[in-house]
């Protein structure tokens, strides 16, 4: 819903053509619904009772639309149904698979005692920013155009929506994105590695988390990575509880 959300109101921040598209069941319920809002990156949410047929129709829109995929984010078993889907169609591989853990929160457990304050980034940030977020999308595998991490960047800022935890000089940052009425995720949580293991990042979380809060979010929610034991446990102190397992994937074109 956040994504479709962003979507209509910040047209601009989609690169390519969009595709969105619906699976329907027997009765005429929504099943499983698809979105490519950046090219050949795809996110996938199925019916677990209509799996595998709901994600090898969606695989087939894909495929005949002629589009490709290099990336997709879905949870784990609609993730494997539509790797056989999409193999058996394009015979694409998979390059790597990252399992990550979908977190959210309703109350703030721990704020932590790391010394500074958060505040929202400034277009003076802009430059520090956007080299961070180059750097956040190189350690979780994602490839980051420098001109268009800036854009991104200059975007989030004027939007309100990147933040700074600032301890005499910037140490930590994450970003509330996706909002709904009652939701918001948070992600880009990247502190730099001379300022790790100082509470920063927890802090950062704790904070904005809180405050996105009170100004009348129901729940947050975020991605881990499954593999990261100290940025789970970062997250389940502040209070965070796991909500389901995902995979990403990236995909090779066959040779």
């Amino acid at each position: 819903m956040g994504l479709a959300i962003e979507s209509r109101d910040h047209p601009g921040r989609a690169t390519g053509t969009p595709l969105w598209a619906t699976v329907s069941d027997d009765e005429g319920s929504v099943a499983g619904v698809a979105a490519m809002t950046r090219p050949e990156s795809l996110l996938l949410v199925v019916d677990s009772r209509v799996l595998d047929a709901a994600c090898a129709q969606i695989a087939e829109h894909i495929f005949l639309e002629g589009r490709e995929i290099r990336h997709l984010l879905a949870v784990t078993p609609c993730a494997e149904a539509f790797i056989r889907a999409w193999k058996d169609l394009a015979d694409w591989g998979v390059k790597e698979r990252r399992g990550l853990l979908g977190y959210g929160l309703r109350d703030v457990a721990h704020f932590g005692d790391a010394p500074g304050r958060l505040r929202p980034a400034a277009q003076a940030d802009a430059g520090l920013m956007t080299e961070w977020f180059c750097r956040f999308c190189d350690a979780v595998g994602e490839a980051a155009e420098p001109d268009k991490a800036r854009d991104r960047t200059h975007d989030r800022i004027a939007q309100g929506g990147l933040y700074i935890w600032e301890d005499e000089e910037p140490v930590s940052m994450a970003a509330a994105i996706r909002p709904t009425r009652r939701g918001v995720a948070i992600g880009g949580v990247y502190t730099p590695p001379e300022h790790r293991s100082k509470g920063y990042a927890s802090a950062c979380v704790s904070r904005l988390s809180q405050n996105l809060l009170d100004a009348g979010r129901a729940f947050c929610m975020l991605f881990a990575d499954a593999e990261n034991p100290v940025s789970n446990a970062v997250y389940r102190r502040i209070g965070y509880k796991p909500i389901a397992d995902f995979l990403r994937v990236a995909f090779e074109r066959p040779e």
